[in-house]
C-alpha cells in the first residue's frame, strides 16, 4: 500500500518536488501519511478515486500508466485490515493520503 502511495506521488508529483512519508502510532491505531505537492484533485473527484478504474483525466494520465486501479486496491486492503483510507486535495495543494489501521497487539513475554 504505501509504494503504491509513493509511485502515484513520484508519477504526479513536479520533478523536484518534496514528498513525504509521515508514521506513527496514535493510541491503539497505526497512522501513515504520504503527501506531495503535485497539482492537487479537483474536490469533484475526491469521492471518486477509490473506485476501480477511475482516474482524474483519463487523456492526461494515459501518458503516465496506470489503469485506474492502484487507490482502488490500496482502499480494499486497508480496509481488509479494519482500517480507513482519506484523501485530501486541492488543485495547486497537493494531495495527502492517509492510512489508519490498528495496530498489532505487543508481543511482550
Amino acid at each position: 500500500v504505501i509504494i503504491n502511495l509513493l509511485e502515484n506521488s513520484l508519477r504526479y508529483a513536479p520533478r523536484g518536488s518534496k514528498i513525504t512519508l509521515e508514521a506513527y502510532g496514535e493510541g491503539n491505531k497505526a497512522v501513515i501519511t504520504v503527501t506531495d505537492e503535485g497539482a492537487g484533485i479537483a474536490p469533484e473527484h475526491l469521492p471518486h478515486l477509490g473506485e476501480r478504474f477511475f482516474r482524474v483525466d483519463a487523456a492526461r494520465t494515459r501518458g503516465k500508466g496506470g489503469a485506474g486501479l492502484g487507490l482502488s486496491i490500496c482502499k480494499s486492503i486497508v480496509e481488509a485490515h479494519n482500517g480507513q483510507m482519506t484523501i485530501d486535495s486541492a488543485p495547486g495543494h497537493g494531495t495527502s493520503v492517509t492510512i489508519i489501521i490498528p495496530r498489532a497487539p505487543s508481543l511482550e513475554v
